[in-house]
């Protein structure tokens, strides 16, 4: 049978294209083969800049070679956050290109550790997706209780499949289940009505918030993450979620490191959290050990300061750290 390539989608905009870098070059580092597809707003930065043009349909994009990786870099006209825009960017990939396999979505602040071999095998498994550091909530939990008195409105009947909580940042799927990202956009559009349109990613209830229903907007506080986690019980398709362990957020294998904290690893200044007691984490290790082959965002100077710093910060963190 013939093996087609896979696809990587991300979307970015603003400095986070420093861990775009980090996450092409780990792709790379780990034998993925296919093309990565950028959505973006705003300005690319220098190093995103190519003349190579390619057409997908009535997907347009400018595009970088490295070796058997092309980096396709698509501009975004929506209004929605990026936050929100993940299953629509996906299945518009996943449309517009032919002769793929497997199609995988993961946030600009992750670094792929394992080789490219497992995510396709586990592709095959199911709906890939990863548990959340907040993982697990319970079948009563009130969240998901909500979740499931708000979509019935909508006749979306959710069903508990099991108490594990999933993080937003990493989705696969391969062809057979493409359909997930349907079900996902449903259930986006149908939360977009409570939440003030999909153009809102922090949903913080203020004294002043204008909408009226507090419980219903306390339902969604992490909006795509807990659409996507209701999808997992709206769903029927089978489902292969990793633990914890798969993003760094507790001992085992990890598959990939997830930079959830702010700031990310490229804003950190590791000597001033030093001497807070603040050591730095996995993912910041990693983000360093990826951020310069092939592509590097940063002057070499930079780079080597920012390096030694985060060494001499874990050297000392063995030591001191604030609890």
């Amino acid at each position: 049978m013939k093996q087609n390539f896979d696809i990587v989608c991300t979307l970015f905009e603003g400095n986070y294209h420093h861990g775009l870098a980090a996450l092409i070059n780990s792709l790379i580092h780990v034998g993925f083969e296919g093309k990565v597809m950028v959505g973006y707003k705003g300005d690319l930065p220098s190093w995103c800049q190519s003349k190579e043009t390619a057409s997908f349909g009535e997907l347009h994009s400018n595009f970088l070679q490295f070796e058997k990786v092309q980096v396709h870099f698509v501009k975004l006209e929506t209004s929605y956050h990026l936050t929100n825009y993940k299953p629509d960017f996906m299945k518009t990939v996943g449309q517009a290109i032919h002769d793929w396999d497997h199609i995988f979505y993961f946030d600009p602040d992750i670094v792929i550790l394992d080789e490219w071999k497992f995510f396709r095998d586990w592709s095959e498994a199911g709906i890939c997706l990863c548990e959340d550091i907040n993982s697990p909530m319970h079948e009563n939990n009130p969240e998901r209780h909500g979740w499931r008195t708000y979509f019935a409105k909508f006749d979306h009947i959710l069903t508990f499949k099991g108490s594990a909580y999933v993080n937003g940042g990493c989705l696969g799927v391969n062809r057979t289940n493409l359909s997930f990202l349907d079900q996902w956009i449903k259930l986006q559009e149908a939360m977009a009505k409570v939440i003030g349109g999909l153009s809102v990613s922090d949903i913080s209830m203020k004294p002043d918030d204008p909408r009226k229903s507090f419980t219903e907007n306390t339902l969604f506080n992490k909006t795509d993450q807990d659409a996507l986690n209701a999808t997992v019980e709206l769903t029927d398709l089978p489902i292969s979620i990793l633990g914890k362990e798969a993003m760094g957020f507790s001992h085992g294998q990890i598959r990939m490191t997830h930079a959830l904290d702010i700031p990310k690893p490229w804003q950190k200044n590791y000597l001033k959290r030093m001497l807070k007691g603040q050591a730095p984490a996995h993912a910041d290790k990693t983000f360093w050990e990826f951020s310069s082959k092939p592509i590097q965002t940063l002057s070499q100077s930079a780079l080597r300061y920012k390096r030694c710093s985060l060494k001499f910060g874990a050297f000392v963190g063995r030591f001191y750290r604030r609890s």
